[in-house]
């Protein structure tokens, strides 16, 4: 008995389809998803960031930073606060401001005015964006630069647009998972 090969290539095509749309299915839009709260608790945090370089994109991950955060007795958006400051380095003196919630998708920036005696007016710090479920949080941030260049030199404007577009390049990204209860020493 011998089968039709005719019929092989469509039947090949119908397989290899199915296969890779399986394989390719795209994450969901955490604005699309019914928001969560994230649970209160202790979160292993990595920091890492990625910056380009004349010798290819780095990546760093920096070690004197505390593995471990309590988020507890917080909103989410006190979570997200706590956690922004933490890993990016701006005191309670710098504002934070936390955007609208979408679904599961959040937005903010933390930012400090800049000196007032050689950038008056201007602000310096993080804007993020990121995704939480009930217990992870991911944070994606850019810096933030805003410079009243209109007072200063040409030759001084031309090199803060220069550095400040290699500076939007960088990218510093924070991921929290939650390991437990908050442990009684907070860091």
């Amino acid at each position: 008995m011998t089968r039709s090969t005719t019929n092989l290539p469509v039947s090949l095509a119908i397989v290899l389809g199915l296969t890779l749309a399986g394989c390719s299915a795209a994450e969901s839009d955490p604005a699309s998803e019914a928001p969560v709260e994230l649970l209160d608790g202790e979160y292993a945090v990595t920091f890492s960031g990625q910056a380009p370089s004349m010798f290819g994109t780095r990546t760093k991950v920096v070690d004197d930073l505390p593995p471990k955060l309590c988020l507890a007795s917080y909103d989410d958006a006190g979570k997200i606060a706590k956690l922004a400051r933490t890993y990016y380095g701006y005191s309670e003196s710098c504002p934070h401001s936390g955007k609208e919630r979408v679904g599961n998708r959040v937005s903010g920036e933390v930012a400090c005015a800049t000196d007032p005696e050689r950038a008056p007016g201007g602000r310096i710090g993080i804007a993020y964006t990121g995704s939480l479920t009930v217990d992870s949080v991911r944070l994606d941030g850019k810096i933030l630069q805003e410079f009243p260049i209109s007072t200063m030199s040409q030759e001084d404007q031309q090199m803060i647009e220069q550095g400040k577009a290699e500076l939007e390049k960088v990218s510093i990204v924070v991921e929290a998972k939650r390991i437990g209860d908050c442990a009684t020493k907070s860091w």
